[in-house]
């Protein structure tokens, strides 16, 4: 093998990331209207979840009734991430009325 004595990119400047994530993150008050204005239990819940969990859309696709376990008067939520299993705990107020309409 032969290797080159210089780095021929040495002299190249790379231009400088700008991070867009605070333009894309939803403020409370629009996530409050977002809740409001859903009609079905279903998405309410759904949309709660993705919320308060910080779920990703993907995440929360690939969920199933079984990555849900219950711990006493809460529960935990199993979550398949980008390859990781993460788990939220969750009280049983915020998602028992949304959970036990979806069954």
């Amino acid at each position: 093998m032969r290797f080159i004595g210089a780095n021929p990119a040495a002299e190249v400047t790379i231009p400088k990331y700008e991070n867009h994530l605070a333009e894309r993150i939803i403020c409370e008050e629009d996530v409050r209207r977002m809740l409001l204005a859903t009609l079905t239990p279903r998405d309410k819940t759904l949309l709660h979840l993705l919320y308060a969990a910080g779920l990703r859309v993907s995440e929360a696709c690939g969920l199933r009734w079984r990555s849900l376990c219950q711990r006493g008067d809460a529960g935990q939520i199993a979550v398949f991430g980008q390859f990781i299993l993460y788990c939220q705990a969750f009280s049983r107020d915020e998602y028992a009325p949304g959970l036990a309409r979806l069954t």
